[in-house]
């Protein structure tokens, strides 16, 4: 309504808020004090409070009216489906279904439809209920498969949009396949495996069989599927690896009723055998022997390890071998014989119970050293003569496999050494020694190599030498 003021109305302020505090505002507007009313545009689908206050001709503004609320309701929105869930199969003919739904200004009533197809081109159940209820009985089906859904019409005549689509099967069962090959607990080193099955009746035909494979018996995860049409009773699972596998098998029929899995089987795909890890000796090692004991840790199959086979090489690539065996599965050692002065390799494979020869080993060397070379001599040359007493001797180093760790140095009077003047074990860094104690005589001297191993080479070739350290 209009106000009286003194001096005259000049405009009214106009606002409107979401909330009674008109914290914010969603429409504000001023008028002319000529008129008593105004628009309010760019409201939503909203609960919404509105007030008004009056401006004189001197800009003094008066309080705002009280506030009055009023909501603008545009749409409705879509019901939440509940029950059934998507996918429900059922033997009713006659079919309950329910949903939720809240609406600013109140629910009419709900629209439910049902289709035998998602589109819903054609309707072969329709329904209103009343606002306060939220389900309805379809009725009228048969064997077959549907699709329903639910709008709503609030009290405002607001047509919602369709909820989201639900499909449910109304069908008998069919029958259980029965599993023809291969028996339960098969063994094969094929990775694409045939598996069949005898045929199911059913009184509106078989559409499909659905085949599955699993590395588990509750089917949690799935190694292979596939659909294959009702006119075969066979398929390959292909993809397969080395392990055990179950598979089962299912019908669906021309109204996609899917019968329960037939009973499981089980059969083993061994298509490798692991690599066995190595033990003894380490790689590197070095030893004196000539059969040597080599060991690993026996291997894990699914069918079961055969054997192993042992190779042993004077090349890492194993060009040519200069040991082989064949040892039993239970077996995780084996004795390599005929081995002689040189640097080996060695490396192992497995065979399981399906003849599957796994890769071999990580190679591992080592090194026979069973003797050591003769020392060659230096100086003094044969025969040499001096006054010294104190005297050094020199050799040509010499080379061994595993390293040499020392010379011994011998003199004696008599070129048999049966009887030793002097001794010395020196070095293997050293080539040189310095024979001390000599007296006025004729002196034989030699030496040998000892090598890391403790491998003694035989001595060297004799050498003669005079001190003469005085004269009658």
């Amino acid at each position: 309504s209009g106000v009286s003021d003194s001096v005259g109305v000049d405009s009214y302020a106009v606002e409107v808020s979401k909330t009674a505090g008109f914290t914010s505002l969603a429409f504000t507007d001023t008028v002319r004090g000529a008129f008593t009313s105004d628009t309010v545009t760019g409201l939503y689908n909203d609960t919404y409070y509105w007030r008004v206050r009056a401006i004189d001709d001197l800009a003094n503004s008066g309080t705002y009216s009280s506030a009055r609320g009023f909501v603008t309701d545009t749409i409705v929105n879509a019901p939440t489906l509940s029950q059934p869930a998507d996918g429900h199969e059922t033997a009713a003919i006659d079919f309950v279904v329910s949903w939720s739904q809240s609406d600013s200004v109140g629910i009419d009533s709900y629209a439910v439809e049902v289709s035998k197809n998602t589109g819903f081109t054609n309707i072969a159940f329709m329904d209103t209920v009343r606002g306060a209820l939220t389900s309805d009985t379809v009725t009228g089906l048969y064997n077959d498969t549907y699709y329903w859904r639910v709008r709503a019409m609030d009290d405002l005549a607001n047509g919602g949009s369709f909820s989201s689509v639900r499909g449910f099967v109304t069908d008998t069962l069919i029958g259980q396949v029965s599993l023809s090959q291969p028996a339960d607990g098969h063994e094969t080193t094929a990775i694409n495996f045939s598996v069949s099955w005898s045929a199911v009746a059913d009184s509106v035909g078989v559409d499909s069989y659905a085949v599955e494979v699993s590395k588990n018996t509750g089917f949690t995860s799935i190694a292979f599927t596939d659909t294959v049409r009702g006119a075969f009773t066979s398929d390959t699972a292909t993809g397969l690896y080395n392990d055990t596998y179950f598979w089962r098998v299912r019908a669906m029929d021309d109204l996609a009723n899917a019968g329960s899995f037939s009973s499981a089987r089980g059969f083993v795909t061994d298509t490798i055998v692991n690599a066995p890890t190595l033990s003894q000796p380490a790689d590197g090692h070095e030893t004196t022997a000539i059969d040597f004991v080599v060991s690993w840790s026996g291997v894990s199959d699914s069918v079961g390890v055969d054997s192993y086979a042992v190779e042993a090489s004077k090349t890492s690539a194993f060009a040519s071998v200069v040991f082989a065996d064949t040892t039993d599965g239970s077996n995780a050692a084996d004795t390599i014989t005929g081995l002689y002065n040189d640097t080996y390799y060695w490396r192992v494979r497995a065979i399981d119970d399906l003849a599957n020869s796994g890769p071999f080993s990580s190679a591992r060397g080592f090194v026979t050293d069973t003797l050591i070379g003769q020392v060659s001599l230096s100086q003094p040359a044969d025969g040499h003569e001096t006054t010294a007493i104190d005297f050094q001797v020199s050799w040509s180093a010499v080379a061994d496999s595993v390293g040499v760790d020392s010379y011994a140095v011998e003199v004696s009077k008599n070129a048999g050494f049966t009887s030793i003047t002097f001794t010395d074990t020196v070095d293997g860094a050293l080539t040189s020694d310095t024979v001390t104690g000599l007296y006025n005589d004729t002196y034989y001297w030699r030496v040998r190599a000892i090598d890391d191993l403790a491998n003694g080479g035989s001595f060297s070739t004799t050498r003669g030498f005079v001190t003469d350290t005085l004269i009658g």
